[in-house]
């Protein structure tokens, strides 16, 4: 349950200072703080920024949509309050009704700020040079992707240097159900996500490997779970397989999917999965040390 945050007293905030103080003490010589390191204050619940936020983080940490009544007794709001900022969130697109009009999810326009903050830091950040460095002792293409809405939305590729390969780009969105970080994030989801979305309207057939029954999804899902790693063999393009591993967040959420992909010309599958499994989960652990570092910068 999140709970809002009382202001500090003065003894307080003088032994938060004390704190830092020696924390960045003890950082190593050539880390300097920027202004910009500092966390977001969460001291301020009182502000209608911060019940806002809260209300965000609220269905953010919530496994399913929210009503009103769930949303004003987790943060402890008076209904009146809870609904004029929820009010004010749908009016600026962050969250949304569902079509029974009781429950609130995000909206269309978190989302893309999401998938906009993982773009930028895509381009300045150490995640791209891991991805790097594991195409490159692969020599296989290699895909970091999220789940968005009903699609895997791909958000970092480096592909090899063979000439055989699938050509494919950064922003391009995959089905869930015949890719690995599909198949792999959806897994991951509560029971009642994954029936509506297999459900939702009839999943493409693409080879005659494409699994689009929802019982035989679900046996491959729990033996997902099971492994810690998804297959798509030729689920998508006859002779090609991908193999994906989870990123999750301290929280133990999955929040993307990395995968290596490759033709089946070049090694049997069981072959290829013994040797590409393991860089994969040594990369997948150093991102997932930088997503805990990321998390630790801004709490």
């Amino acid at each position: 349950m999140t709970n809002i945050v009382r202001p500090p007293s003065a003894a307080r905030l003088r032994q938060q200072k004390e704190n830092q103080s020696q924390e960045d003490s003890a950082k190593p010589t050539w880390y300097a703080r920027s202004p910009h390191d500092t966390p977001i204050s969460k001291t301020s619940p009182g502000s209608a920024l911060e019940r806002a936020l809260a209300v965000v983080e609220t269905l953010l940490e919530a496994d399913h949509p929210v009503g009103l009544q769930e949303i004003a007794a987790r943060l402890d709001l008076p209904r009146q309050s809870a609904h004029r900022i929820l009010n004010q969130l749908i009016d600026a697109g962050l969250v949304q009704r569902q079509i029974d009009k009781d429950r609130i999810t995000l909206g269309p326009r978190m989302r893309r700020l999401a998938l906009d903050t993982i773009y930028y830091s895509r381009r300045t950040g150490p995640m791209h040079a891991v991805l790097e460095e594991l195409a490159n002792s692969t020599g296989e293409t290699c895909n970091l992707g999220v789940l968005d809405a009903n699609k895997v939305l791909l958000l970092d590729r480096v592909e090899s240097h063979w000439s055989l390969r699938v050509h494919s780009e950064v922003g391009k969105r995959l089905e869930f159900h015949s890719s690995g970080i599909g198949k792999l994030l959806v897994a991951h989801l509560p029971k009642e996500r994954r029936h509506r979305l297999i459900t939702a309207r009839p999943l493409p057939r693409f080879t005659s490997f494409t699994i689009t029954d929802e019982e035989e999804l679900e046996t491959e899902f729990a033996q997902i779970r099971r492994l810690g790693y998804s297959i798509s063999n030729q689920g998508t393009l006859l002779g090609m397989f991908s193999i994906a591993v989870p990123l999750p967040d301290p929280n133990g959420r999955v929040l993307a999917g990395l995968a290596c992909q490759a033709p089946l010309t070049r090694a049997p599958l069981e072959s290829a999965v013994e040797m590409l499994l393991p860089p994969l989960m040594q990369a997948a652990e150093r991102m997932e040390n930088l997503i805990a570092l990321d998390y630790e910068d801004h709490t």
